[in-house]
C-alpha cells in the first residue's frame, strides 16, 4: 500500500520514540489497557506525522490502514480528544491514577 509507506515515512521517529519512552517512565508500562495503548500509539503517531494522517483520513480510509472498523475509529477519535489532546505530555486518565495512588 503506497499511502502506508507514504505515512511512514512522513513521521518523525525520533520525536516518537522520545515521547513514548517519557511516557513509559512517566507511567509504567502497565497503567493501560491494551485500548488506551493503542489509542495513545494512534495518537503519537498522528502527532509526528507532517501530514496528521489520522486527522485528515476518513474514518473509512483509517479502518482500512489500522485493519480495525470504522466503528473502532471513530472510538479511538473519541479517546484521544477526551485523553491525549491538550498540552504536551497532558494526561488526566493517568494523572488521576496516580494521584488517587
Amino acid at each position: 500500500m503506497e499511502n502506508k509507506d507514504k505515512i511512514i515515512e512522513s513521521i518523525n521517529t525520533d520525536a516518537f520514540v522520545k515521547d513514548l519512552m517519557h511516557f513509559i517512565f512517566d507511567y509504567g508500562l502497565g497503567t493501560y489497557s491494551k485500548t488506551d495503548t493503542y489509542d495513545y500509539l494512534v495518537y503519537l503517531a498522528n502527532k509526528h506525522s507532517k501530514e496528521a494522517f489520522f486527522d485528515t483520513n476518513s474514518n473509512f480510509d483509517n479502518a482500512l490502514l489500522f485493519k480495525v472498523s470504522e466503528t473502532k475509529i471513530k472510538n479511538t477519535r473519541q479517546n484521544i480528544a477526551l485523553k491525549f489532546k491538550g498540552e504536551e505530555r497532558q494526561n488526566i486518565y493517568a494523572d488521576f491514577f496516580i494521584e488517587a495512588a
